[in-house]
């Protein structure tokens, strides 16, 4: 109980913080308070204050008041404990977002918001209270619905891949005249997001998947390795959208920037070499989790495999981007 009344005071206090967010945002004559001398302005207004169109601070509005008001909803009515399943869920979906964000400021806008990092904080104390307060709830619920869960992570898991395949497929594509329009943009941002959202989607599916037998997360070895693949698209696809895109548009849109000799050769060597890996990761995850555990091969065997594609993918990779860039139209 003292953990659904202590998620409900921080789930207003993210509701009332959204609020000022979202107040503030809209009045953009009007400065943002931000502690501890941030870039709460900049970082609100900038190009990722939206995700797949729905800015921020609605999505913080709506995740604390339904979090508020379903928690009470369970306090008041012990019978409806079984929502805490559910509750863990969003709690997860919150956290890993909050991430997200959170890498976004490090990474790509090396930029702070104070407010931001306080929202993210609330995530990570909601879903920590959730964890210690719904276990004795959730793993029997997982348990009795283990083949509901995998066949959930698998489509997932497949949305993604195929979400992958599109947006390598469009990078290669938009990049080989070197540049990237207004519209290129917006179709890549879109897809990377959707692609994060499978992320943070097959992530939450498989733990629960596993979770749901006795022996736990890291008695299977075919868990492990669609992880570490899982690990290498997160890795990739973080630098691809944080750090290597947003240099390519500024340099498409003659934005002001740290202009370096050879960027846009770099930047382009850089997609075509990594794409295919985070693609193959993408693959080697979806068939990772679709094949029994009972398999004739060690955990050592599967990997130096993976690893062997790896290589493969990297070789592709840069082959495709000598092509592109030998043929003399090309060549910017």
């Amino acid at each position: 109980m003292i953990e659904s009344v202590s998620i409900i005071f921080i789930a207003f206090s993210g509701f009332f913080l959204a609020a000022y967010l979202f107040h503030k945002k809209r009045r953009k004559h009007e400065p943002f308070i931000c502690p501890l001398r941030a870039n709460c302005s900049e970082v609100m207004q900038s190009n990722y204050s939206k995700f797949l169109g729905i800015p921020v601070e609605v999505l913080g509005l709506c995740y604390y008041a339904v979090l508020a008001l379903v928690h009470g909803l369970v306090l008041m009515q012990e019978s409806l404990r079984w929502l805490d399943v559910y509750l863990l869920i969003v709690s997860s979906i919150a956290l890993l977002f909050s991430l997200y964000l959170t890498a976004i400021q490090i990474v790509a806008l090396r930029k702070f918001c104070t407010w931001c990092l306080l929202s993210a904080s609330f995530c990570l104390a909601i879903f920590a209270l959730s964890i210690v307060g719904s276990l004795e709830i959730v793993l029997p619920f997982l348990a009795g619905y283990q083949m509901s869960i995998l066949g959930l992570h698998l489509l997932v898991t497949g949305i993604g891949t195929g979400t992958a395949t599109i947006t390598t497929l469009f990078f290669y594509k938009f990049l080989k005249d070197g540049r990237l329009s207004e519209d290129e943009t917006g179709v890549l941002s879109t897809l990377f997001e959707f692609g994060w959202l499978s992320l943070c989607l097959l992530l939450i599916s498989g733990s629960a998947f596993y979770l749901s037998f006795s022996e736990g997360l890291f008695s299977s070895s075919l868990w492990m390795l669609e992880l570490i693949a899982v690990s290498v698209v997160i890795i990739i696809s973080g630098f691809l959208t944080l750090r290597v895109m947003p240099r390519l548009v500024k340099i498409s849109s003659g934005q002001e920037h740290e202009h370096l000799a050879g960027e846009l050769l770099r930047a382009r060597k850089i997609v075509f070499t990594l794409g295919p890996m985070a693609l193959l990761s993408w693959y080697v995850a979806f068939v990772f989790g679709s094949l029994s555990d009972r398999l004739p091969f060690s955990f050592q065997q599967l990997l130096s495999t993976y690893v062997l594609l790896l290589l493969v993918a990297f070789l592709i990779g840069r082959m495709a981007y000598h092509r592109v860039v030998s043929r003399p139209e090309k060549i910017i």
